[in-house]
């Protein structure tokens, strides 16, 4: 980690971190016991989970309804972890049975941080503001900027601006490209 004046980088850029945490829940899940199978799935958005009831003959399982692009499919689990904010989880996933109010309830009011901002990501091939002796951070709050925030999210050879406007104002996606 590389530690500035207000903020913590992660040397090779989150992305290599990203990767780095992939392949050790990867390494961990080839560690478990013969009789514990671990399938990860990715890009695979959760929208329905019901739990089958554990019964004098049935163990109990989890079925796990997820989307894959035009697709969907249910994978049969015996436990499930979910990583995500739990008023998102809240919003985008159906419970069978239902949860508890008291749970869903707090699920749907606990506010996740940055909730309410867009962030983009955008990749050149180069950080090419270095050059000029910039920084690729800004923090502009005039009225009608389509971004009121950049930081230079860049790795080793890669260029990353990664670029936040508060999501309660509408803004129009766009493409352009730099020579």
């Amino acid at each position: 980690m590389i530690r500035g004046v207000s903020a913590v980088r992660f040397s090779g850029g989150t992305r290599m971190f990203i990767e780095r945490l992939l392949d050790y829940v990867d390494t961990a899940a080839q560690r478990m016991p013969n009789n514990v199978v671990v399938h990860m799935h990715y890009n695979a958005p959760v929208t329905k989970i019901v739990s089958h009831a554990r019964t004098s003959t049935a163990s109990g399982t989890t079925s796990v309804h997820v989307a894959q692009g035009t697709t969907s499919s249910i994978i049969s689990a015996s436990a499930v972890i979910l990583a995500v904010p739990p008023q998102a989880l809240a919003a985008a996933v159906e419970f069978d049975p239902q949860l508890p109010p008291s749970l869903s309830d707090a699920m749907a009011t606990t506010r996740t941080w940055m909730h309410g901002i867009v962030k983009i990501a955008v990749s050149y091939s180069r950080p090419f503001w270095r050059e000029q002796q910039l920084s690729g951070s800004a923090n502009v709050q005039r009225p009608g900027n389509v971004f009121q925030v950049t930081w230079d999210n860049s790795d080793d050879k890669n260029g990353t601006l990664v670029l936040f406007r508060s999501q309660s104002i509408s803004f129009q996606v766009f493409s352009t490209s730099l020579t």
